[in-house]
């Protein structure tokens, strides 16, 4: 949920936009954060977090870690993923002491940035109350298994994040290196623009973990302004 939230939140801005360093968390999931060490563009970013993901997955390695980005012999920048800081444990107070006064704040270190990625920032035309996503399962729906939908949402975000975010979305399909699962969006109806999409593939995991049917095959519908815009699907070996 850290890795989605994090590629949502780069992808809803330009690929070329540098971003400076920052700590991410996820409301509700912040035993993870994610933090990124340099200001590096958004396109670094996102391929750098997407094959750290196809490397972590494939090879079970689920840990804190560092990975460092790298443009032929350049390094750009760093992104760690780590088990979040636990909350300072504060001393008792201590009374009847003269208060000193506070250092001069260029003596301080700057606080880390910390954004709530469940509120990405996004310019206010871009995005509409009225959007909504149905999802629903195939009659024969197979089951995914996390790492499978994760992957394919991750293929996703990854594809829409080098559009143009106010852009109108054109029909297209990938397949996710991990378990042959596919995801395919087509325009229906008026177009969406790319902002949308991001939006809607960062809530399909969330819904999905709260299924009790558990992480399957899916379909799902994009409306706005109670107008079908756009059909999706999730899918494994189907044609």
């Amino acid at each position: 949920m850290s890795v989605l939230y994090f590629m949502s939140e780069i992808a809803y801005g330009d690929f070329t936009q540098w971003h400076p360093p920052k700590t991410y968390r996820v409301p509700g999931y912040d035993e993870v954060e994610i933090t990124t060490g340099a200001a590096t563009t958004a396109r670094f970013l996102i391929w750098g977090i997407w094959l750290a993901m196809e490397f972590m997955i494939s090879n079970s390695r689920f840990h804190d870690v560092t990975w460092t980005l790298r443009w032929k012999d350049r390094i750009l920048g760093t992104i760690s993923i780590q088990t979040s800081a636990p909350p300072p444990t504060l001393p008792p107070p201590i009374t009847n002491i003269h208060p000193s006064p506070l250092p001069s704040p260029a003596n301080n270190p700057p606080t880390p940035n910390t954004t709530p990625l469940s509120a990405p920032h996004t310019p206010n035309t871009s995005l509409n109350t009225s959007f909504s996503v149905t999802i629903s399962s195939f009659a024969d729906s197979k089951p995914l298994t996390h790492s499978e939908l994760f992957m394919a949402c991750y293929t996703g975000l990854l594809h829409c994040a080098q559009q143009p975010t106010t852009a109108l979305m054109q029909s297209f399909g990938n397949r996710s290196p991990i378990g042959g699962v596919s995801l395919h969006l087509f325009r229906y109806g008026p177009s969406l623009s790319y902002a949308y999409i991001i939006r809607a593939l960062s809530h399909i995991p969330r819904y999905l973990l709260q299924d009790p049917r558990g992480f399957r095959e899916v379909n799902f519908d994009l409306w706005l302004d109670g107008v079908l815009c756009a059909r999706g699907a999730v899918t494994k070996g189907r044609v």
